[in-house]
């Protein structure tokens, strides 16, 4: 994933994505990636959504978690926990997905450090288990 330059500056450009696939923001890895100055991210992406444990295709995920953010206006790392947990449960392996975020001193990255904290300049993260929910 270091090679990757996800984000656009575009006022309609990628802002942020979900990688559903095992270990997409393994929190061993992404620390190494921040400590080495590398990231798969630019500076115009703002959250990446992953999984630190093995994770399941779900039919209804993604669809959940899209219903989530525009029905009921809950926020990106919101929708994408609540649609895992209901997603997740009933999987033979414990599950856990995780959230990054690059706060860089423009408006929304302020917005986001102010809420999840975070260091200008850094990627950080965090993450949480949906199955079995604890």
């Amino acid at each position: 994933m270091s090679e990757m330059d996800f984000g656009s500056s575009a006022s309609t450009g990628l802002k942020w994505m979900a990688i559903n696939a095992c270990f997409s923001l393994r929190s061993q890895n992404v620390d190494s990636m921040t400590e080495n100055g590398i990231s798969p991210f630019n500076d115009d992406l703002h959250f990446m959504l992953g999984a630190e444990t093995i994770t399941y295709t779900d039919k209804v995920m993604a669809g959940k978690w899209a219903n989530y953010m525009v029905q009921t206006n809950l926020t990106v790392w919101d929708a994408w926990t609540r649609a895992g947990r209901e997603a997740f449960q009933t999987v033979p392996a414990s599950t856990v997905i995780r959230f990054a975020w690059w706060g860089h001193g423009d408006n929304l990255g302020d917005q986001i450090q102010s809420i999840l904290g975070g260091t200008s300049g850094e990627v950080s993260h965090d993450g949480v288990q949906v199955h079995p929910f604890p």
